[in-house]
């Protein structure tokens, strides 16, 4: 045997073992590239997890904050209907609120006749410390300042109730241990920060990851702060699964599992996504609320008055406002209390909702109890839907035995119906509805008035 010949089989077996290697290292490089690929699909999944729970975590916060809030607003509305009420009596609403809203830890009525100053029974005096009532002194009408003693965050919310300052006094700890987020602390860090960027709570947590971060505003009075939510590493590799590895160890199967995990992977990637735009979308929604009652508030109601405004003039069509007032409010208030109040708030706003039908009618709630409709493309038709408002509500049969009208709760309505014209305004159209709201209160209540505007222009004339 030649030379030549034994050295075929050291050349044959040497190209089969390079190909072994090269089809190794392109089979472990393909296993990698995939791996790298689906660990970052994996992580995306876990941090779009993330930002869904903490959406509703911060909902959650939101809604605690804002109903401690809102506490200052009922007091401020009970304050304005009628300004002699006597201490015993405001202190008697403020236990009452404090019952209600245990986050709330003081408020305090000042003007140059009451200095009331009451803190949660069931806590130390709040007002017992110089830096609360130091802060007290120093704040102004419709602001939010916040307070750290003893290594917890208080907001001062204050409000104007013609000649008194209300404050109320409410612990932001105690709004995050009422909230979800008080079961994710350790796995997440919070940052609430003022309008100005300065940090109000935090709960910090090392080995942070920078890209799971959730931000969200919270609206309180004319401030808005920020309300920030990272994850930790150790939560987002808990919201991770071991797939990636399987498929590094498992290199022959990767067609067939790559494509069904990227399948599973995008479907919930982008149910994630649909949940959070939905919960996104609630939120906005809620802001636009009354929380009370649910119909429009104020803010939305002005934004919609001078669309349908500028809409009527532009398409030639004539708008009518109508203003609902409750007759002896303040009178059934101080029969049956504020709870009861609040009740009876709720069941005629539900009477009223169900007595529109048509789309784009609205009604709002743009006063303590002073509701309002805005009917497009109305016509002498309105005087019936008036007339049926009164009828339905007295014939609801809400007792009311301090009313001077009747015993059951009853309406005063204003009615004014304009043509398209340079007059139609949101501020005219407004100012005309409460005058023929008053002429109805002057002739007893129980009863509207209204008012119809015979001038019709062409659209021409008016520049939108």
């Amino acid at each position: 045997m030649s030379a030549s010949d034994a050295a075929s089989p050291q050349k044959t077996n040497r190209k089969k073992f390079d190909l072994a290697i090269i089809f190794a290292i392109c089979g472990a490089l393909f296993s990698l590239l995939i791996f790298l690929f689906m660990f970052k699909q994996e992580r995306d999944a876990a941090i779009q997890q993330f930002q869904v729970e903490m959406t509703q975590g911060a909902a959650s916060f939101q809604q605690s904050l804002t109903q401690n809030a809102y506490s200052l607003e009922t007091l401020q509305a009970i304050y304005q209907l009628d300004q002699t009420v006597d201490q015993e009596r405001l202190k008697q609403i403020i236990h009452s609120l404090f019952s209600r809203h245990t986050s709330l830890k003081g408020m305090a009525i000042e003007n140059s006749d009451i200095s009331l100053r009451l803190a949660d029974p069931a806590t130390d005096s709040i007002f017992a410390r110089a830096e609360v009532n130091e802060a007290l002194s120093d704040l102004s009408s419709e602001q939010v300042d916040t307070l750290t003693i003893d290594q917890e965050t208080y907001a001062l919310i204050s409000a104007l109730a013609d000649d008194a300052q209300l404050t109320g006094v409410i612990s932001l700890s105690s709004v995050l241990e009422r909230s979800q987020l008080q079961q994710v602390l350790g796995e997440v860090q919070l940052t609430l920060m003022d309008s100005n960027k300065q940090e109000i709570l935090t709960h910090d947590n090392s080995s942070l990851a920078v890209d799971a971060v959730l931000s969200s505003s919270i609206q309180l009075l004319d401030n808005q702060w920020t309300l920030d939510l990272t994850a930790t590493e150790e939560r987002i590799a808990a919201g991770m699964s071991f797939t990636p590895a399987l498929f590094l160890m498992t290199g022959l199967l990767l067609s067939f599992l790559v494509a069904s995990y990227l399948k599973r992977v995008g479907h919930h990637v982008k149910s994630l996504r649909t949940e959070q735009a939905n919960l996104t979308e609630q939120m906005a929604e809620t802001s636009w609320s009354d929380p009370l009652t649910g119909l429009v508030n104020k803010l939305h109601f002005d934004e919609a008055l001078d669309v349908e405004c500028r809409r009527a003039v532009r398409e030639f069509s004539p708008l009518t406002m109508m203003l609902l007032k409750i007759d002896s409010f303040k009178e059934y208030s101080d029969e049956y209390g504020v709870e009861a109040a609040q009740g009876m708030l709720q069941e005629v706003s539900s009477v009223l909702k169900n007595s529109v039908g048509r789309p784009g009618d609205m009604i709002a709630r743009i006063d303590d109890h002073l509701f309002a409709f805005i009917l497009p493309s109305t016509n002498e038709m309105v005087i019936q839907l008036a007339e049926r408002c009164c009828d339905t509500i007295s014939g609801h049969g809400i007792p009311h035995q301090a009313s001077p009208i009747d015993k059951v709760v009853t309406l005063s309505i204003g009615v004014a119906t304009m043509q398209p014209s340079r007059l139609l305004t949101p501020e005219y159209l407004l100012e005309l509805s409460k005058q023929q709201l008053q002429e109805a209160e002057d002739k007893g209540g129980n009863q509207f008035h209204a008012f119809v505007d015979g001038i019709k222009e062409p659209p021409l004339t008016y520049n939108v």
